[in-house]
């Protein structure tokens, strides 16, 4: 990771993968995550967009 920035409604990276596919992987961890506390917080469960 280079640099990053927080802005009100989302975020910059520059980023420099070490193998191909390395980008990819973090932010499906990222979204795996954000959607396990989604789900937590609203006492929910299944996808995020299940149900809607």
């Amino acid at each position: 990771m280079h640099a990053y920035v927080w802005m009100a409604n989302h975020i910059h990276l520059l980023a420099t993968p070490q193998f191909e596919n390395s980008i990819s992987k973090v932010f499906q961890s990222v979204g795996h995550k954000h959607v396990q506390y989604f789900n937590y917080a609203y006492q929910r469960s299944g996808t995020l967009w299940e149900g809607r």
